[in-house]
């Protein structure tokens, strides 16, 4: 099951072009349309038909920005609906079952819309090419790609476990969740910094161009900032022209240094703003409640780190791990509305649509301090990362409540911090 130009509403420019069959060496037609799909940023669509073999291909390019950060995608398939998931994979996403012991490397360079299931049917596809010409020539590796296929159709039929990872430099690929806005437990993503390779396999180069003359750096949430903060250049994430980073060292009192990364392109309009630590690991998590009861409570800044999730109970959501960020609660609650991947167009199933539409109405309500529709925001970050301003800065705030814990084993597993090994240094 795939998305094709058929999908596509009328009106929507196509372009359409004879190119060669590679199957039957006939002049087929291949479409092309650039398009911008709500979950799937601005893509470009191709699709291949061949009128004397019916052979047909559909590629998805990306035709928009470049993620901050690249993401894995981990997923557990054991029902029909787990197979159906929709997902988006980039030329630069790599895949991996690991039940079949199968790694897929980003070789191809050919972006997919499809089901998971569609994925593994391409798989098979793939392997099964050539068999005939294997069990002459190569009868071992036959007998294995077989058994492999074998397996692969098991899966599909009998819906048995199998855990997919979707690994992408890029950022740009995702796996449908089920339970959204909630969080789904089967599904799991990591976002990572790219190392300086796979900058320079996405095509962002190092222009090596020196810190600029310092500037003024302040703070609104009394931090002892220091006078000056670096400006430097980098290749914008969006249209890759130098743009301009600014970065400066914070010490919030109470809390911790943290650095502070902001980004704006002249050329595109591109902004982003991004929250380091500083600093050594904290000896214990910390579990920050608050109560939205009235508009000061939205305006609270708040720095929530990348190892931080948080809870909204009375709308049952609980979010993934994020890049860190600087903002005020307002903030970080609209950026729950805007993240919405799949939960847009008309591929959407009725009934997704109507439970975002009720979180988001709770949502809006709960912003809006609308009696009885008060929110609870819990952020629980396992190193102690991450901070909400206090309104009170004399005694004790009565809508936050702060609370230090110890790190459980799979919490330090998590990030790590069991192999760290830092006697004898």
């Amino acid at each position: 099951m795939e998305i094709t130009f058929s999908d596509i509403k009328a009106d929507t420019p196509i372009l359409e072009v004879e190119s060669l069959c590679m199957s039957c060496e006939q002049n087929g037609k291949t479409r092309i349309m650039l398009t911008k799909i709500p979950h799937f940023k601005e893509v470009i669509i191709m699709s291949f038909q061949c009128s004397f073999c019916q052979d047909a291909n559909t590629q998805v390019q990306y035709g928009g920005a470049i993620e901050e950060k690249g993401a894995e995608y981990t997923c557990t398939l054991n029902s029909k609906e787990d197979y159906a998931r929709q997902i988006v994979r980039s030329e630069y996403a790599s895949i991996r079952l690991h039940e079949l012991d199968l790694e897929l490397p980003n070789t191809s360079k050919k972006g997919v819309l499809t089901t998971l299931e569609g994925l593994m049917q391409r798989i098979m596809e793939d392997l099964s090419m050539e068999q005939p010409v294997r069990k002459v020539m190569n009868p071992e590796v036959y007998a294995k790609l077989e058994d492999l296929i074998s397996k692969m159709k098991q899966h599909l039929s009998c819906y048995d476990p199998l855990t997919i990872s979707i690994d992408d430099v890029s950022g740009n690929s995702f796996i449908e969740s089920l339970s959204p806005p909630s969080l789904d437990p089967k599904l799991k993503v990591r976002f990572y910094t790219r190392s300086k390779q796979q900058n320079e396999c996405l095509g962002l180069f190092d222009n090596k161009i020196p810190i600029e003359k310092p500037n003024e750096c302040s703070s609104d949430i009394g931090s002892s900032a220091p006078s000056e903060i670096g400006v430097f250049k980098e290749p914008c994430y969006s249209c890759g022209v130098p743009s301009e980073t600014r970065m400066c060292i914070l010490k919030i009192p109470n809390f911790q240094e943290i650095i502070v990364m902001s980004t704006v392109c002249e050329r595109c309009g591109y902004k982003n703003n991004e929250v380091k630590p500083s600093g050594s690991i904290a000896a214990h998590g910390k579990l920050i409640t608050l109560s939205v009861k009235n508009s000061s409570d939205l305006s609270r800044e708040v720095i929530k780190s990348d190892s931080c999730k948080i809870r909204i109970p009375e709308l049952q959501f609980e979010s993934i791990l994020s890049p860190g960020k600087y903002t005020t609660i307002e903030g970080l609650l609209l950026d729950f509305k805007s993240h919405t991947p799949f939960l847009i167009g008309d591929s959407v199933s009725s009934e997704k649509k109507e439970k975002f539409a009720r979180f988001v109405e709770s949502l809006e309500k709960g912003m809006a301090i609308e009696l009885g529709h008060e929110l609870t925001l819990i952020l629980d970050d396992p190193l102690g990362n991450t901070f909400v301003q206090s309104l009170n800065s004399t005694g004790d705030d009565l809508n936050l409540t702060v609370t230090e814990y110890v790190r459980s084993y799979e919490q330090n597993e998590e990030f790590g911090i069991n192999d760290l090994k830092v006697e004898n240094y």
